[in-house]
């Protein structure tokens, strides 16, 4: 048995036969009584995240798969965003055909319906040509070896972004000889500032005033249960405040449930209402507390 996993999607080859996978199957849902797997499997092809792989001639093929309700909204050619992150829709999509396609007809086929899509967001058949002419340079194989991304030293200059903007890659550039006359510039900004730009407000922002936002949307400074039943509701304490070991209240600023990621968290005696211990975490709440009930039961520390 060979398997690949990607967070809770597993992928693998089978080679014990039908029976044998049932049963391992049945076995693995047995494991948890909150855990429980679904099983698909096929002598032939199978579909997993975006790719379809196929057994044929005793090889593994693989093509793009996309599901039914996939409605490919792609950003219009229209949107007010900069040019380079319109030209990166193409671009990227490409990319993405030429890794997951093994076969060169189903590359082909598959940029065909591409090409029909984005040009129905506005993309001209000139700009995808030039786009996708670079993207055909690239070796499948290079496209499927790992590379490290490499950390950018420059210093960034946000601005949101408009239309209207002048460019501002340029001006950084013919104004960089003029900046490194400071000494202090140039030893601050080594190269040329890396030009970045924020959303401007959309028609949300327009629309809904900030005040109503707040009165509407905003949660109370309260800790307490998800509501949905899980591991943690039971134990998690409903309230808005808390007391140190030595007495001393605090208020919880902020809303705070099962399922809050990065946060202190303390287990108070239910008898005596004393702190026996504190703890944090980066991942969620629920997830903290599933492990340290897993060595509870285990009887095992860290």
């Amino acid at each position: 048995m060979q398997y690949l996993r990607y967070v809770d999607d597993v992928w693998g080859l089978w080679t014990h036969g039908e029976e044998k996978l049932k049963s391992v199957f049945e076995m693995a849902n047995n494991i948890h009584p909150r855990i429980k797997l679904v099983l698909r499997y096929s002598t032939q092809f199978i579909e997993f995240l975006d790719i379809t792989t196929t057994l044929a001639d005793g090889y593994i093929k693989t093509d793009l798969f996309t599901k039914e309700t996939d409605v490919h909204q792609y950003l219009q050619i229209s949107s007010n965003h900069p040019r380079n992150v319109k030209d990166a829709i193409p671009y990227g999509l490409g990319l993405r055909l030429k890794r997951i396609c093994s076969e060169p007809e189903d590359y082909s086929k598959r940029k065909e319906e591409l090409r029909t899509r984005l040009t129905k967001r506005g993309y001209g058949e000139s700009l995808i040509k030039v786009i996708w002419s670079k993207v055909d340079k690239f070796g499948r194989d290079s496209l499927l070896n790992y590379k490290e991304s490499k950390k950018s030293e420059q210093i960034p200059i946000v601005l949101t972004y408009r239309d209207a903007l002048s460019n501002i890659h340029s001006i950084v550039y013919e104004r960089l000889k003029t900046l490194h006359k400071s000494e202090e510039m140039q030893r601050i900004f080594t190269q040329a500032p890396l030009v970045a730009f924020r959303r401007d407000k959309n028609i949300q922002h327009i629309l809904v005033y900030n005040r109503h936002n707040s009165v509407y949307y905003k949660q109370a400074n309260l800790c307490e249960p998800c509501g949905k039943n899980c591991a943690l509701c039971k134990h998690i304490q409903k309230t808005d405040n808390f007391f140190s070991t030595d007495g001393k209240e605090f208020k919880i600023k902020g809303y705070i449930n099962c399922k809050t990621v990065g946060l202190i968290y303390s287990v108070t005696c239910t008898r005596c209402r004393k702190v026996l211990y504190v703890g944090q975490t980066g991942n969620t709440f629920y997830q903290r507390m599933l492990l340290n009930f897993s060595m509870i039961r285990t009887k095992t520390t860290r």
